[in-house]
């Protein structure tokens, strides 16, 4: 199989599967923005922002090491890695869900509440997902057959139920089905054997020994996964519902992201070439795409938000230009961090990014949000990723002295050599975001 034949496939296979994926709700969410009204939809909105962030959490550190543990073990190795995974992200999980009632208390108005907090959960049990798997074994099938699969029926038909009855409490509860089958069935037909006492103990120990990892992944989603949820709890409720729409658009916009890093980070580091010379055509790419799909948020998020979600739920002008600024920062330091940084050793660097940009993002959202309104969000969010980038672009000039200077990384070079280890240099699944 040449080259360009794999490339393509890895771009199909793990990144247009779950661009699909993600375009799944937006079978049903134009039909709850009808049916459910201002305050049902900035219930929703709320709801997922707090469960997206939830999600990350639950995951731990497994979308960042995951796929490195079980790319080149055996089998029954690999399946055994996948159960201790599901026990540990499942305590994650079951530890959060508690959280999420007590947040969606305190922010969300009292008729609201129990809508909120179901869509939070449902969304939450994302972290319980096989894609890092997949994508560690080289088969996006599992992607289409345990993800895509459920996640597409379930929406289908919560969007006929909602549309008949009015029952907007149907999505939340259709969301959490179809996620648990498809996890379930994962499990069933892929894994062949049940999670024992002693996957529990394996897992609630390495959720310690793991920290580190899970921190990062963490801190990354800390600042863009809830700045729906810091709206909410500042701004009015139609604000809410009209920021919550360009947050939707912003956030299919990420799988673009997604499906470009994963397909050249296995490029990037393959044998025979220099990891720094790739790194930098995958910053070439990553930028390229940043710009146009930032500018494309930025001009067309007012008038896709109004045709899908009705001219009293369309997202404000200032909240698009914000998520624009936000893609852009967002693409290029997906690149430097995981396809340039993390292969070199550099790993301290894109955590300290990540934190410089969390805390620089939320304190920027909690300023603007009581002055400009809800668009304060996106803006906010906007500042904390170009944040990560003016960090993250310290570390990439160290990489390009320490090259220049005759220390030049070589993908498929022992540690010894070139400073990679066997864990950076594997297979980064995108954003945390």
């Amino acid at each position: 199989m040449s080259r360009n034949t794999s490339f393509g496939r890895r771009l199909l296979g793990f990144g247009a599967l779950p661009f699909i994926s993600a375009l799944t709700p937006f079978l049903v969410l134009p039909v709850i923005s009808r049916v459910g009204g201002p305050t049902g939809w900035a219930a929703i909105g709320v709801g997922q922002s707090l469960g997206s962030f939830a999600a990350v959490f639950a995951i731990g550190g497994w979308s960042l090491y995951g796929p490195a543990r079980v790319a080149s073990g055996r089998a029954e190795d690999q399946r055994a890695v996948y159960r201790t995974s599901v026990a540990g992200r499942a305590l994650l999980y079951l530890a959060a869900v508690p959280l999420l009632y007590l947040v969606s208390v305190l922010i969300v108005p009292a008729p609201e509440v129990m809508l909120a907090f179901g869509t939070a959960a449902a969304f939450a049990l994302a972290g319980l997902s096989p894609a890092w798997y997949a994508i560690g074994v080289g088969r996006p099938g599992l992607i289409a057959k345990y993800e895509l699969g459920p996640k597409s029926v379930s929406a289908l038909v919560a969007a006929g139920l909602v549309a008949l009855t009015g029952g907007v409490w149907i999505y939340p509860v259709l969301v959490a089905a179809g996620t648990v089958g498809g996890i379930v069935a994962m499990q069933r037909f892929e894994v062949r054997s049940p999670i024992g006492f002693r996957s529990v103990v394996h897992a609630a120990r390495g959720l310690w020994s793991d920290r580190s990892a899970a921190f990062a992944v963490l801190a990354g989603g800390v600042y863009s996964t809830i700045p729906v949820a810091v709206v909410g709890a500042l701004a009015p409720v139609a604000d809410v519902a009209r920021y919550s729409s360009g947050d939707r658009l912003y956030r299919i916009g990420l799988l673009a992201i997604v499906a470009l890093s994963n397909a050249l980070q296995g490029w990037v580091a393959e044998r025979g070439g220099s990891v720094v010379r790739r790194g930098a055509r995958s910053l070439q790419a990553h930028t390229a795409l940043g710009l146009a799909g930032g500018a494309a948020l930025a001009g067309l998020t007012p008038a896709v938000s109004t045709v899908l979600f009705g001219a009293q739920l369309a997202a404000t002008w200032p909240t698009a230009i914000g998520y624009g600024v936000a893609f852009c920062a967002v693409s290029i330091n997906t690149s430097i961090g995981g396809h340039i940084l993390v292969p070199h050793g550099r790993a301290r660097m894109v955590l300290a990014s990540t934190i410089a940009g969390a805390v620089t993002g939320l304190l920027a959202m909690g300023a603007l949000i009581p002055r400009v309104g809800a668009p304060g969000g996106a803006i906010g969010l906007a500042i904390g990723e170009v944040v990560v980038c003016l960090v993250q672009l310290v570390g990439y000039l160290q990489v390009r002295r320490a090259a220049s200077g005759g220390v030049t990384a070589s993908a498929g070079c022992g540690e010894g050599e070139t400073g990679l280890s066997a864990d950076s240099s594997a297979l980064y699944p995108g954003p945390a975001r």
